[in-house]
């Protein structure tokens, strides 16, 4: 994990079960504790492909749910996850300058709330909707559509709002939008999963045939 961070320009975190769905920007020369996930990057948006509904969509489907929390571990939903662009060699301008204006106020307001879990308290709650709240929603429905964008899906309504899930009542998408996410990400595994398991096969030496010995005129492949 070291020797990638020092090839990394950004590191991002998340604590491996938490009540909020959301990742950091961090310091990669910190020390971190075995329950914290850590991703090394030199793409800024890629920050907001991991915040993303849509990555949330996928580890509430194949991650594990500790009563409210999400407990995300890369094995479940990260490695199987078919992202946009490969996050170590491509780069998106315009997901980079949204995640540097949501992660920004993300802080301030976590800063003034005092902390994340307070923050998203509020962000998922009906009643709160001051200015800097207000502003954090729109951006992550901003944040959806850019990433979706990046997929090549424009047409899909993604219906923002407050609904009930498994955690209770949060501000996301709704459950006709999170189905249809779902099945595309999955018709995406499979297309990948295929093109490598076709790439693979090419790639295999071929193997001539020769004769069965003691049996003249017969031959078997091995």
């Amino acid at each position: 994990m070291f020797a990638l961070l020092r090839k990394s320009k950004f590191c991002i975190i998340r604590a491996q079960t938490s009540s909020t769905w959301t990742f950091s920007f961090w310091p990669k020369d910190d020390i971190f504790d075995q329950t914290i996930i850590v991703f090394g990057t030199n793409c800024e948006g890629f920050w907001c492909i991991l915040n993303s509904s849509v990555h949330e969509a996928w580890a509430g489907k194949y991650g594990r749910l500790m009563k409210t929390d999400t407990a995300d571990a890369p094995s479940d939903s990260f490695n199987n996850l078919p992202l946009p662009f490969d996050p170590a060699n491509s780069t998106s301008s315009a997901l980079a300058v949204l995640a540097a204006r949501y992660s920004s106020l993300r802080q301030k307001v976590e800063m003034t709330a005092g902390g994340k879990t307070p923050t998203y308290t509020q962000f998922h709650d009906v009643q709160a909707g001051d200015s800097d709240i207000a502003t954090l929603r729109a951006l992550h429905v901003e944040m959806d559509h850019a990433v979706a964008a990046t997929y090549g899906w424009t047409d899909i309504d993604f219906g923002h709002g407050f609904h009930q899930t498994k955690p209770g009542m949060r501000y996301t998408i709704s459950e006709v939008a999170r189905r249809k996410v779902l099945d595309l990400l999955l018709k995406l595994n499979h297309e990948r999963y295929a093109q490598e398991q076709a790439i693979a096969a090419a790639q295999q030496p071929t193997r001539k045939p020769k004769s069965r010995k003691g049996v003249p005129g017969q031959s078997a492949l091995f």
